[in-house]
């Protein structure tokens, strides 16, 4: 946090966005607590891993009773805890070998030939 804090200040910038997981949040928050006037310009967000843990958990409670639990147990050992997001790597191969086959009909339509083509 000092050595950010030291980058920040050095090109004279006022906030320093300090991106961590969960139990570095949780640090950071309570460094900020105890010494709120030296720490009083950064900004602590949790980062992308926590928010794609939040997003696989949803798609389950989401996708309850359609089928992809059994699907992805035909992969992947633990899909319960897969499923709760707790397993990281697991969940992004998981989750893109399913978008992978959703889109393979898509993908293979002549007019689809670039990623701007598929978003259109």
């Amino acid at each position: 946090m000092e050595k950010g804090l030291s980058l920040v200040r050095g090109v004279d910038e006022s906030i320093l966005v300090f991106t961590a997981d969960q139990q570095l949040f949780k640090i950071v928050v309570d460094v900020m607590f105890n010494e709120p006037r030296y720490f009083d310009c950064i900004l602590p967000i949790l980062g992308g891993m926590h928010m794609m843990m939040n997003f696989i958990h949803a798609i389950d409670i989401i996708m309850a009773g359609s089928g992809l639990k059994e699907i992805l147990s035909s992969a992947f050992e633990s899909v319960d805890k897969l499923l709760s997001g707790k397993m990281y790597p697991q969940n992004f191969r998981a989750f893109r070998m399913i978008a992978e086959e959703l889109l393979c009909s898509v993908v293979k339509l002549e007019e689809v030939n670039t990623s701007y083509a598929l978003i259109d």
